[in-house]
């Protein structure tokens, strides 16, 4: 049945679950216009720290508390599928960015990040999202 056949019936919270849902069922193609937006798509934090793999790789969309206690930390950005408005957050986990920074490249020598490789997260008890603006290129806006 399609949804437009539901009338005013009203879904709740986690009505939908993911496991009722065919894989690729739902596609881009299917979704009204900004039907779903950044700011509704939950993703948990995750954690990464200087006992993590050198340079853990990130993905579109992640929130990382980034713990530098033990040591420096590198990070490194995606490369491919890159879409304008494309947003990476980092939080500063234990307040140590000042003494032990966090280095994060931007994964290709064409891709930059405010027009540089790489950008070091050097700031205690600091949050950091970046931005995909424009093809090949990062802005950041920092905050405490």
């Amino acid at each position: 049945m399609a949804l437009t056949k539901l009338g005013n019936t009203a879904f709740g919270t986690s009505a939908v679950l993911t496991a009722s849902i065919k894989d690729n069922a739902v596609t881009a193609a299917k979704i009204v216009d900004d039907a779903v937006t950044y700011g509704k798509i939950y993703k948990r934090w995750i954690n990464i720290s200087s006992v993590s793999p050198a340079n853990t790789t990130v993905s579109v969309g992640d929130q990382c508390m980034v713990g530098t206690a033990n040591g420096t930390v590198g990070i490194v950005l995606p490369i491919s599928g890159l879409e304008v408005g494309d947003q990476i957050e980092f939080l500063d986990k234990d307040g140590f960015w000042t003494s032990n920074n966090a280095i994060v490249h931007s994964g290709a020598s064409s891709i930059m990040i405010d027009g540089a490789n790489n950008f070091v997260l050097n700031s205690s008890n600091t949050s950091v999202r970046m931005i995909y603006t424009e093809t090949n290129q990062w802005k950041t806006q920092i905050w405490s």
